[in-house]
């Protein structure tokens, strides 16, 4: 490699990490700073305290409640720590990235050839211009056809619009291992192997045409395994999908960059420029696990770095209503349990050469995100039963106590998030989250007793049937909430104290779950 490009590299790469870090002021870093330090201080004071007024006499009651504020309360601390502003770790660019071969891998089932031809252009443009700047580069882009061994009607147009677009298609006959065991045949049939790197764009997914110009430039570093750019959603005028985008955001535009600074960002599925090398070291994309990314980088990232960017390279669909995003949540939760239930060994043991401290702290938080929904339900069930029969999990306690401890820990976390979203968007983000917790609940179950599961793509149109069959478990549980007020209000002619907390967090429930009628009534609205 030449010293010009050598330094050409190191100048690009050094001038997006100073932009990085000019987006932040430094009176926001250090609002932030603060308020993360007290929060985390008000999150172990109040647990510390729910600990001496638990009531162990009803303990089938106080027990799961306190386990689940336990949960919570790791969470949060471990969401502050993940946020901490830090300095992007600097880069050692010593080869030539332009010279490397890539191979882009556009994998489809039956997504439509509307979805999937706008996907083939926006890579050919993003090929272009970067052979543009790279004469010399090999650039070449394999659309990764499941529709045969997925029994689609009509799969062969697959093959028929490749060539018509002047790209390469390889259509897999042999089954197993979904997403994966479609990626890794073609891999294994053009040879992107070695030195090669990996370009994977799901099949909606319309790359910019500076996506590879921004990406492959930092494996001039030859520690960076992967680079992952944000996932974007460019059908925001459907209000399901603008409400998952806000959720999403609070992960891509928060969480992730946090993690890029500790080497800590995995890969997230799509939009993803990674090293062949990483993925011969384990056999492939693991082919056991629904979520084949988070599987891959947990077994592979002790030796490798990893690089995210959160500017919009490619735009894809997100779910069209509540049934899509249902199934999207499903997948990704049953795969991240799934993957930490068979992967515990690589957090929880020592290892000469495993992964880091910070790294471990990382893949464990991530991987059990989505006991939240257990987490919830554990809260609304406590609430329910509290404010039904009159029993606390908690000894008396004056009220004004519970809200010297509760409502500063609550408010600060949340003002915090805000702050930090800074835009009330993330509230709608939060509230999605929240109507899909009996969605998780049964991923949860599902991946604990490892139930086998077909991948689900999630859909890309709305679902013929719409979304009443997909609402049903809220629907339930909305009436068993006003049922249950009524039943309070009914019996007693005022609350007593014992009443006023469950009848808090019953009303809270509810109104985070009277959104999905909304939602589900006008999931193919524009807005």
């Amino acid at each position: 490699m030449s010293t010009t490009a050598v330094s050409d590299e190191a100048g690009a790469i050094a001038r997006e990490s100073a932009d990085a870090a000019a987006n932040q002021s430094k009176l926001t870093r250090a609002v932030i700073v603060i308020l993360s330090v007290l929060t985390v201080f008000l999150t172990l004071r109040y647990i510390i305290w729910r600990f001496t007024v638990t009531d162990w006499h009803v303990w089938w009651l106080a027990v799961p409640l306190l386990l689940a504020e336990i949960f919570t309360a790791m969470h949060i601390i471990g969401y502050q720590y993940t946020i901490w502003p830090r300095c992007t770790p600097s880069l050692t660019p010593t080869d030539d990235s332009s010279a490397l071969p890539i191979y882009i891998f556009i994998p489809t089932v039956n997504e439509g050839d509307d979805v999937l031809g706008k996907t083939i252009d926006g890579a050919v443009a993003t090929r272009n211009h970067y052979i543009a700047a790279h004469p010399n580069a090999k650039v070449r882009i394999i659309v990764c056809n499941d529709g045969l061994v997925a029994n689609v009607n009509n799969w062969e147009t697959v093959e028929t619009l490749s060539a018509a677009k002047g790209v390469e298609c390889i259509t897999r006959r042999v089954h197993g291992g979904a997403k994966a065991g479609n990626i890794e045949n073609a891999r294994q049939a053009v040879g992107a192997t070695g030195d090669s790197l990996l370009v994977v764009l799901d099949a909606d997914q319309i790359a910019e045409p500076e996506f590879l110009f921004r990406t492959v430039r930092y494996f001039a570093d030859p520690q960076i395994g992967w680079v992952q750019t944000r996932q974007y959603y460019r059908n925001t005028d459907i209000r399901v999908t603008r409400w998952a985008e806000n959720q999403a955001a609070l992960f891509y535009d928060l969480v992730c960059p946090g993690k890029s600074t500790i080497n800590t960002s995995y890969i997230c599925g799509t939009n993803v420029v990674l090293r062949a090398q990483v993925l011969d070291q384990i056999g492939g994309f693991p082919t056991d696990s629904v979520t084949e990314d988070f599987a891959a980088s947990i077994r592979t990232h002790q030796e490798w770095r990893s690089i995210y960017i959160k500017d919009a390279l490619a735009k894809g669909l997100g779910p069209m209503d509540l049934t899509g995003y249902f199934v999207q949540q499903s997948r990704w939760s049953r795969g991240t349990i799934g993957v930490l239930l068979s992967d515990w060994k690589a957090l929880l043991l020592p290892k000469k050469d495993g992964l880091s401290g910070p790294q471990r702290v990382q893949y464990f938080l991530s991987g059990s995100h989505y006991l939240c929904g257990l987490r919830d339900l554990v809260f609304l069930c406590t609430a329910l039963i509290s404010l039904y029969f009159s029993k606390s999990p908690i000894t008396p306690v004056p009220i004004i106590t519970i809200a010297y401890y509760l409502l500063p820990y609550i408010f600060v976390s949340q003002a915090l998030i805000l702050l930090q979203a800074r835009s009330l968007s993330a509230i709608s983000g939060m509230v999605i989250g929240y109507i899909s917790f009996p969605t998780l609940v049964w991923s949860t179950f599902e991946a604990i007793i490892n139930r086998k599961m077909r991948f689900k793509v999630t859909p890309k149109s709305a679902s013929i049937q719409g979304d009443i069959k997909a609402i049903f478990p809220q629907v339930i549980v909305v009436a068993i909430c006003i049922g249950v007020i009524c039943h309070a209000l009914i019996r007693h002619s005022a609350l007593t104290n014992t009443d006023y907390i469950p009848m808090f967090w019953v009303t809270y429930a509810l109104c985070m779950l009277l959104p999905t009628f909304v939602l589900a009534k006008f999931r193919s609205s524009a807005e």
